[in-house]
C-alpha cells in the first residue's frame, strides 16, 4: 500500500510547477521527523524515489544556474557555515536554513540514518 502511494505521489509531483513541488518536498522532508513511524517510513521512501527522478535533478540544475547568475556579481570564498559544509561535516542542519531542495532531502535522510 505504501509503495502504491509513493508511486502515485511521484507521478503527481512530476507534473507540479516547481514552486509547489518544492513546498511539497519540504513537507515530505518534515514527515521524516514525525513521531508516527509510518509517516517517517513514507517520507524516507518518497525522498528515495524523488532523488532517483531525472526531473528532480533537472529542476535542481535550473535553480542552481539561476542562483549562480543572480549571484555572479557577488563572488565569495567558501562559507564554513553553509548548509552543505555543515552537512558534510556531520552536523545537524535546521530544515529552514537549507537553501536547495536536494540538500533538504539529503539532510532529512541523514537525520534518519
Amino acid at each position: 500500500s505504501r509503495s502504491r502511494v509513493c508511486s502515485l505521489g511521484i507521478l503527481c509531483l512530476e507534473h507540479f510547477p516547481s514552486r509547489e513541488r518544492g513546498q511539497l518536498l519540504r513537507f515530505v522532508s518534515n514527515m521524516c521527523q514525525s513521531k508516527v513511524s509510518s509517516h517517517r517510513l513514507l517520507g524516507v521512501e518518497l525522498i528515495g524515489e524523488v532523488l532517483c527522478q531525472a526531473w528532480f535533478w533537472k529542476d535542481e540544475r535550473n535553480c542552481q544556474l539561476k542562483k549562480t547568475s543572480d549571484d555572479a556579481a557577488e563572488v565569495s570564498s567558501l562559507d564554513l557555515n553553509s548548509s552543505f559544509v555543515q552537512l558534510a561535516l556531520g552536523n545537524d542542519v535546521e530544515n529552514d536554513n537549507i537553501a536547495t531542495t536536494s540538500l533538504l532531502l539529503y539532510s532529512s535522510l541523514h537525520s534518519r540514518l
